[in-house]
C-alpha cells in the first residue's frame, strides 16, 4: 500500500515512468551465453540513482526472472533470483546455470523493487547459443603429383539449438603481402555437415 504501491501501478500504465524505473540493460550487449547459461548484466536505473542522490534508499533489490517456452524446464514456467543492492553499486549480473537451451526461447526480466512492489522490469527475449560442431574429421584426397595439389575434406556432427548457418575457416599458414595469415572462410546452409577445399598444395599444415 501507499507509495510503493502507487508507483508500482504507475509504472504498468505510463510508458514515460515505466522508461524512468527501467535498469540501464542493453539486448546485444549486457546478455552472456553460452549452449546452457546465461548472464544477465545492468546498471543502475535512473530512479534508483535520482533516490541515491536524494540520499534516499527507495529501490532495495532487484529481481531478475527467467521464463521459458518450454513449460516442463521450470516449474510454473519461471525462475527467480534476488540481487540486494550495496552501497554505491551500479553494476549488477545475475547468472542461471544448466538451462536446456537448443531451440527453446527465454525471456529476461529485470525489474526494481520497492519495498514489496515490484515495478516494470525491463524485458528482453533471447535464445541460447548453438552447441559447437563436434566430431571434426579432416582428410586428404585426390593428390595430384604432377601439380603438387590436394584436395581437403572436412566432416563434422552438426551442431544442436538454432542457429543459421556455419562457418569454417581454413588458415594456410602462408601470409600475405601486408603478413597478415592467408584465410579461406566459408559460410555453409545449416544442416550442412561436410566442406571441401581443392588445390590446395600438399606437404603444407594447415588449421
Amino acid at each position: 500500500k501507499g507509495l510503493p504501491a502507487s508507483m508500482r501501478i504507475l509504472s504498468h500504465c505510463s510508458s514515460t515512468f515505466a522508461d524512468v524505473c527501467e535498469p540501464d540493460l542493453h539486448p546485444d550487449l549486457d546478455l552472456v551465453k553460452t549452449d546452457h547459461s546465461i548472464r544477465v548484466m545492468w546498471r543502475s536505473s535512473r530512479l534508483q540513482k535520482f533516490c541515491e542522490s536524494q540520499s534516499d534508499e527507495l529501490i532495495t533489490k532487484y529481481i531478475v526472472s527467467l521464463a521459458s517456452s518450454d513449460r516442463d524446464e521450470f516449474n510454473n514456467g519461471v525462475i527467480e533470483q534476488e540481487f540486494v543492492l550495496k552501497a554505491d553499486e551500479d553494476a549488477m549480473n545475475a547468472t542461471f546455470l544448466e538451462l536446456r537451451g537448443e531451440n527453446t526461447s527465454y525471456t529476461v526480466t529485470v525489474a526494481a523493487v520497492i519495498n514489496s512492489s515490484r515495478l516494470k522490469g525491463k524485458k528482453v527475449g533471447t535464445k541460447l547459443l548453438p552447441s559447437p560442431p563436434r566430431n571434426l574429421n579432416v582428410n586428404t584426397a585426390n593428390p595430384d603429383t604432377s601439380t603438387g595439389l590436394v584436395k581437403l575434406c572436412a566432416t563434422w556432427s552438426a551442431p544442436s539449438g538454432y542457429h543459421d548457418m556455419l562457418e569454417i575457416r581454413l588458415d594456410t599458414g602462408m601470409e600475405d603481402q601486408q603478413g597478415e595469415t592467408l584465410t579461406h572462410c566459408v559460410q555453409i546452409p545449416k544442416g550442412t555437415t561436410k566442406c571441401e577445399f581443392v588445390d590446395l598444395c600438399q606437404n603444407k599444415s594447415y588449421e
